[in-house]
């Protein structure tokens, strides 16, 4: 929030999924989990002077890209955003009210605005309309496919990342079977991961393509094979196998491509499932962290925030 004279950044947001999806589709958590303090403070720093040098009145909302600790602006919007809601509960601040009253006139100054803790971790994800609209492939892009929005809150980031799950109806299971099929540039990223799910005893499934490249890792995964002679054969398999969790990170979006009816069946047998590598790291680690834990419920109102 931008009074022209002085600032105040309400909040800075992580995304979960890496730069290429939309902003609006990429699952986010408050406080950031990844970004070194030097990171942050080239953000506040960046952000003040955009905002100052603009002259905003009310509220801006800036989008960095961050590599190798380079800080990007990738884009400036001077105006409110669907996050603020969630920024808003987070920290427990009336930020659109406080913004509202700068546009018409108040100063920044007026309300005793500091530089919040919390004392918990939220992490936003996007609802989908898919199983709305059939034949829409569920793949992650850069044109925001989400509708809606849902928020985890707990006392650590997995646990926080598996509420907001639930709350979006993709459940992340605690045992059964998980289908794996990634790009082959990204089997590499993938390999403890498919470790510690192997290690609670899933069952991984795979085509016979991963299978194969994950065998060079020595690495042992059940194989769904595929039938020449029948496209659908895989598809057909996988429905009938009973999987708890599909991840499916193929760019290839053609219409009649396995991997795009592989993620349909997905949404019509409503079986969670993940469409990016960030996403199942993510994932892996939040099922570990709750592994046999029984979940805390909070409301806001008890939400620490100092």
């Amino acid at each position: 929030m931008s009074d022209g004279k002085d600032m105040y950044i309400a909040g800075i947001m992580e995304h979960i999924e890496e730069a290429g999806i939309h902003s609006g589709d990429s699952a986010c958590v408050i406080p950031p989990q990844s970004l070194s303090d030097g990171v942050v403070k080239k953000i506040k720093r960046y952000t003040r002077d955009l905002s100052l040098e603009l002259k905003v009145k009310g509220l801006i909302n800036i989008q960095y890209v961050v590599c190798n600790d380079d800080v990007y602006i990738l884009e400036a919007n001077p105006r409110a955003s669907r996050t603020v809601p969630f920024v808003s509960k987070v920290t427990g601040l009336a930020i659109a009210k406080i913004a509202t009253k700068v546009m018409t006139g108040a100063n920044l100054e007026d309300f005793d605005l500091i530089e919040k803790e919390i004392g918990h971790v939220a992490v936003k994800e996007s609802v989908f309309p898919f199983i709305k609209l059939k034949g829409s492939d569920s793949l992650l892009g850069p044109e925001m496919k989400s509708t809606g929005e849902v928020m985890g809150v707990d006392s650590s980031f997995e646990t926080a990342y598996y509420k907001a799950q639930l709350a979006a109806n993709s459940p992340l299971p605690a045992e059964g079977t998980i289908f794996v099929s990634v790009e082959d540039d990204e089997i590499v990223n993938i390999i403890s991961e498919i470790e510690n799910l192997q290690r609670l005893r899933f069952r991984i499934v795979t085509d016979s393509r991963v299978n194969r490249m994950l065998e060079e890792y020595g690495l042992h995964t059940d194989l769904i094979s595929k039938n020449n002679n029948d496209d659908l054969h895989l598809i057909l398999k996988l429905m009938s196998s009973d999987v708890d969790l599909i991840i499916n990170t193929i760019k290839n979006q053609n219409a009649g491509s396995d991997n795009t009816i592989i993620r349909l069946v997905a949404i019509d047998f409503n079986i969670p499932y993940i469409t990016t590598v960030s996403g199942f790291k993510t994932a892996v680690r939040s099922i570990v962290k709750t592994d046999r834990q029984v979940l805390g419920i909070k409301s806001l109102q008890e939400l620490e925030v100092k």
